[in-house]
């Protein structure tokens, strides 16, 4: 087994194992995939293997241990924004799973571009180091190397990875602020900042907004949108208005954070998606056309 991340507890806690670790592992997102990891030996306390009824203490060191190895390929193109020996930073599309018990996933695409020679530092084939939501595209690093998978997750455990997403919400928000709640028991912050607004015929308005989650619970993004009154356009979940075959318009569109292994500063990051440029611009074309009123009413990113 190989160690992927760490997370030492700081705070007396009286929760079980299985409701302490939601939201501190990015590559187990669900009590489910927790249970798993637990009852397979992936997680272990202090360097012991544990069951789900364990209670951690403070001080407790508790490790997720990948038992994946070889990963079956999928032949899926996918686009790569940065690569080097240690890692790479991919571009996932939407609509598929950052990994898991799929066969069409972005670790088995890569298994299937990226074949690396096994060795006892190197992995059969990048391995992510962190998840996207399903319906989310963007940006994911993958590790080539134990090592570099290791202390990438250590990187998302600590907070040392700034990720900036875009997303285009229902509704006219303020220009900018910060968003604060409860997720899964933990706390959750999320700043934000328009960037550009359109009209239209269901929603009034639309806004495209930057997103910058300051923590990492699930389906964070999405649900502080929603809760704030603008549900991402597209979100099955959290809005109430669905639209058929469109997908989630939300984006993670920059990653920030110090290279583990060379300590070079990385700034990764990928342009608007084109659909959310053609929605926009669809949205306010419709709504001139059916009000009479050729001037734009958008303000420019």
């Amino acid at each position: 087994m190989q160690k992927v991340a760490e997370h030492i507890v700081s705070e007396i806690n009286t929760s079980r194992i299985v409701d302490y670790l939601l939201g501190v592992f990015d590559q187990l997102p669900t009590k489910n995939s927790i249970q798993k990891a637990i009852k397979s030996g992936g997680i272990r306390i202090n360097d012991q293997a544990c069951t789900t009824a364990k209670i951690p203490a403070p001080g407790d060191r508790i490790g997720y241990y990948s038992t994946k190895s070889r990963i079956k390929p999928y032949s899926l193109e996918i686009e790569i924004v940065y690569e080097d020996e240690h890692l790479l930073i991919a571009n996932k599309p939407p609509g598929l799973p950052t990994s898991g018990n799929y066969f069409r996933t972005l670790e088995a695409a890569l298994a299937h571009s990226h074949p690396l020679k096994f060795s006892e530092t190197n992995l059969y084939s990048p391995r992510p180091a962190h998840r996207l939501d399903n319906l989310t595209s963007g940006l994911v690093i993958a590790a080539k190397t134990s090592k570099a998978l290791f202390q990438t997750g250590q990187l998302f455990q600590k907070g040392k990875v700034h990720k900036t997403y875009n997303a285009l919400v229902m509704g006219k928000t303020p220009n900018e602020g910060q968003w604060k709640s409860v997720i899964n028991g933990k706390p959750a912050i999320t700043a934000f900042k328009k960037l550009k607004e359109v009209r239209s015929l269901k929603n009034d308005q639309l806004t495209l907004l930057e997103l910058s989650p300051k923590t990492g619970r699930t389906h964070q993004l999405r649900i502080h949108c929603s809760e704030a009154g603008f549900p991402i356009y597209g979100d099955p979940i959290y809005a109430k208005q669905t639209i058929k075959n469109k997908g989630l318009f939300l984006s993670a569109i920059r990653l920030v954070f110090t290279h583990p292994v060379t300590l070079v500063e990385l700034d990764v990051s990928i342009n608007l998606p084109s659909k959310f440029i053609n929605r926009m611009k669809n949205e306010q074309n419709r709504w001139e056309r059916r009000n009479g009123n050729s001037k734009s009413n958008s303000t420019a990113p």
